[in-house]
């Protein structure tokens, strides 16, 4: 099938436009009435290291060579408030990611997305979400959304039902579409939620009475299929593939080399409930690998992250690991299997976020 090509301005454009807009939030930032320096910069992928990120809504990627904070978040006090706290600017396609539990010895704990501050001071700036979790005296749960907009609290929606048990562990996706957030709730979809105000305005993401142990944020508009040359031409050895995904329906993730055959190609198959291994090496596909559990549920998000080593690929989904593939191409010298160009995802699924994970030297 014939791919038509982005234009090298196109893209140019785009990431000119992203950066102008970044620098704009920055602007805003730095006039802001909260110490800036007390605010981390959120940052934009999971990695314990350097990262290429897919952002600007291209097909380029950007590189992070250190973290912006911690891989753990750190909780600070910020305007005699205890928790954590960071600025990030949030755009149409990113998601807002955090994992942990609530504190020990309290029955609500909250998330929020403001301009103007990073946490919420009477008379000062504008809240486009709260998101509290809470829990009656017999400890059934449920979960309150609401907005402020010049000083009055509006659009509130309220779920009774609470599936987030006390104490438990959970995995919170907050993702910005055109009018409002998709919010999921351990993989789960959980609720729409309409913007009152534009979303460019909002610049903070804090959480309160919460541990928390993950927080990023990222992503961008993905045109499907993807298809983006590895940076610097190659997927090196112990580097990884670290993305989060909504599974639809059956989808690949195809790893290829130079010469167009395909290292790893990595089906996940709702019909039978299997993900089949592969690869075509000198224009051949090999046998089909298939044994393993099947952790996808159509319509949940996922975590994938597949790390390439000397000797197999291995794969990991939601943090467990789910198999290994030895690599079939076995010339060093005619046919480098560190040289991987390309990463190519196809299928019906609904991409949220990618990067490369590099390897500690």
């Amino acid at each position: 099938m014939e791919t038509k090509q982005k234009s090298p301005h196109n893209e140019t454009m785009k990431w000119l436009e992203a950066s102008l807009l970044e620098a704009l939030f920055i602007a805003v930032l730095l006039t802001a009435p909260v110490d800036a320096e007390s605010v981390d910069r959120l940052d934009d992928h999971i990695c314990p290291g350097s990262a290429y990120v897919a952002s600007n809504n291209t097909n380029v990627w950007t590189f992070f060579k250190d973290r912006s904070g911690p891989l753990t978040p750190e909780m600070r006090y910020i305007n005699n408030v205890w928790g954590y706290a960071y600025w990030h600017p949030f755009q149409v396609g990113q998601t807002l990611y955090f994992r942990g539990k609530m504190q020990p010895g309290t029955h609500l704990f909250e998330f929020n997305i403001l301009a103007g501050a990073a946490v919420d001071t009477e008379g000062v700036g504008q809240t486009l979400l709260c998101m509290q979790f809470g829990y009656r005296p017999d400890w059934t749960g449920f979960i309150k959304l609401s907005s402020k907009k010049n000083g009055q609290w509006s659009n509130t929606v309220q779920i009774d039902k609470s599936p987030l048990l006390p104490r438990q562990f959970f995995d919170l996706s907050i993702y910005a579409m055109e009018d409002r957030f998709e919010i999921r709730l351990n993989k789960k979809f959980l609720v729409e939620y309409t913007y009152q105000i534009g979303l460019d305005y909002f610049l903070y993401q804090n959480a309160r009475k919460v541990d928390l142990d993950k927080v990023f944020i990222g992503g961008q508009i993905f045109q499907m299929p993807y298809s983006a040359a590895f940076p610097d031409g190659r997927f090196n050895f112990l580097d990884s593939i670290m993305l989060q995904a909504v599974a639809e329906k059956d989808f690949s993730i195809n790893i290829i080399n130079a010469r167009n055959d395909v290292a790893l190609k990595f089906s996940v198959n709702f019909a039978e409930k299997c993900v089949i291994r592969n690869a075509k090496v000198a224009g051949q596909w090999g046998e089909r690998e298939k044994n393993g559990t099947f952790p996808f549920t159509a319509g949940d998000e996922f975590e994938l992250q597949i790390f390439n080593t000397p000797l197999f690929f291995t794969y990991f989904v939601n943090g467990k690991h789910l198999g290994t593939f030895i690599h079939r191409a076995k010339s060093a010298e005619l046919y480098p299997i560190e040289y991987y160009s390309t990463l190519e995802i196809t299928g019906r699924v609904s991409l949220r976020h990618l990067s490369i994970c590099k390897a500690k030297v």
